[in-house]
């Protein structure tokens, strides 16, 4: 089978496993929100936002390292899963002893437990990184996304009927625990690999220098994306923390989704052609960045153009805040979802240090317009945030201008796309605005006329029209850069 064809093969697994996935997030997301009071939500991602640094610390790059890599030794990968080990055990120990000063900045005795809690999941996932980085190297996307839908499918069982019997934060707590120990059970079993003892003459240097570049730039990323928790944590408290946090994770939810199958695809995809074929190699990042900027924008518009109506009958009136929260973090996500090609770029360039230094410039200047936004409200923090996000991506695009890359292609395109479907969601919600309709209704009639007004952008912007029929030309496409 062809690269191509297996790089097809492969994303039609991992994007349909994902829609799997996400249907039973969201499914979560509902009746949890059902269950339980905002603060709870609000309380855990005060833990979450700041133990998500040390998980990519855990990883250090090497799960990426060894999926890259041309070749790959059993020396090398025992060595790898040590160090992921090592690492995620005394990440385990210093957050479980760092559990009271965490506690103590947001002022919430609760945290304790929660923090003391979580910190397993370092000592788990660093289990379970080199048994997934085998699977995904040797291209076993069925086995990946079956062991995320069970371990998801476990977590969110047990978190509901513990939310359902009166656990409150604690229930999201033992979700996440579960569904990081399930991953690690079926991943090792799966991978039918057991790792060695570790050698010092094993030959991992340049994939430990490969990591470390690769998780400075992570790490900067992380902090820019989860800073306007901590902000809203420290400032207004777990209540708006609550609003803010399910805003969030209503928008990333499509957006994580999207973000590993799209890498675990296109990263080993252009790896091999920026070896073999530079003119392949822009073909497929800029029909990739066509994918999903189409994608993402559809998803989100579906939402923006009908958020109240949507949340009061999905999650319930008590949810009703959270509304200009998510619109204003939609645009934000577009700008997020389309920084996933200029990071393909990175990766199979194999130039995580311009990465990193890049990273020592946008990520910070996301916090800084971030931390304006703490002048005014939540919703005010969401929208600084977004304009940070357009920033960051800009700038990133700009500097792998020498690198042969179509620089000008991947900044008009997509931004002319996403304006067609913000721009016609915009004018759909207000024309429904317009009419006293039920809660179905306006949903409906909001979708059909969104639906409309796409249309007729379609046969009135050539731009848009030629990126939309790009979409159905994937088998003429996938014949054009065809490998043996």
């Amino acid at each position: 089978m062809g690269l191509a064809s297996k790089a097809a093969r492969g994303g039609m697994i991992m994007m349909s496993g994902q829609a799997g996935k996400v249907l039973l997030q969201m499914l979560n997301l509902i009746i949890l929100a059902r269950l339980l009071e905002p603060e709870s939500f609000g309380l855990v991602a005060m833990i979450v936002s700041l133990y998500g640094i040390g998980e990519i610390i855990r990883d250090c790059g090497l799960s990426t390292a060894a999926i890259l890599t041309r070749e790959l030794t059993h020396k090398q990968a025992s060595n790898l899963f040590w160090a992921n080990l090592l690492i995620g055990g005394g990440l385990t120990l210093a957050a479980y002893c760092l559990a009271q000063v965490i506690a103590d900045f947001y002022n919430r005795v609760e945290l304790i437990e929660i923090a003391q809690f979580l910190s397993l999941i370092f000592l788990l996932n660093g289990a379970a990184s080199q048994f997934k980085a085998k699977l995904n190297r040797e291209l076993k996307f069925g086995f990946l996304i079956t062991v995320e839908l069970v371990g998801t499918l476990i977590g969110i069982a047990i978190g509901i009927y513990l939310a359902y019997t009166g656990y409150s934060y604690m229930a999201i707590v033992y979700q996440q625990i579960v569904q990081a120990l399930v991953f690690l059970l079926f991943y090792a079993l799966l991978s039918r690999w057991w790792p060695g003892l570790p050698q010092r003459e094993a030959g991992t240097k340049q994939l430990f220098s490969f990591g470390w570049n690769l998780m400075g730039a992570q790490v900067l990323g992380y902090l820019s994306k989860n800073m306007p928790v901590v902000m809203i944590g420290y400032k207004f408290g777990a209540t708006p923390l609550g609003f803010f946090e399910r805003a969030m994770q209503i928008l990333m939810m499509p957006l994580n989704q999207l973000s590993a199958p799209s890498q675990a695809v296109a990263v080993p995809v252009l790896s091999r052609l920026e070896n073999e074929d530079r003119h392949k190699y822009n073909q497929f990042l800029v029909f990739g960045q066509n994918i999903i900027v189409h994608l993402i924008c559809l998803g989100l518009v579906l939402i923006v153009t009908q958020t109240e109506r949507l949340v009061a009958l999905v999650l319930g009136p008590q949810w009703t805040e959270l509304v200009p929260v998510f619109q204003a973090l939609s645009a934000g996500g577009v700008f997020l979802v389309l920084g996933y090609s200029s990071y393909w770029v990175f990766l199979s360039k194999g130039i995580t240090n311009r990465l990193f230094r890049l990273s020592l410039i946008t990520r910070p200047l996301i916090i800084a317009i971030t931390a304006l936004g703490l002048m005014g409200t939540i919703t005010t923090v969401a929208l600084c945030y977004s304009i940070g996000l357009a920033v960051s991506w800009l700038l990133g695009i700009v500097c792998l201008k020498d690198t042969g890359i179509p620089v000008r292609r991947m900044i008009v395109t997509p931004l002319v796309v996403a304006a067609v479907y913000f721009s016609a969601a915009f004018l759909s919600a207000q024309m429904v605005a317009d009419f006293e309709l039920g809660l179905l209704q306006g949903i409906a009639s909001g979708w059909l006329l969104l639906a409309g007004l796409l249309v007729v952008a379609y046969c009135l912007i050539p731009i848009f029209r030629h990126s939309v029929n790009q979409l159905f030309e994937l088998r003429h496409y996938l014949n054009k850069v065809k490998l043996a």
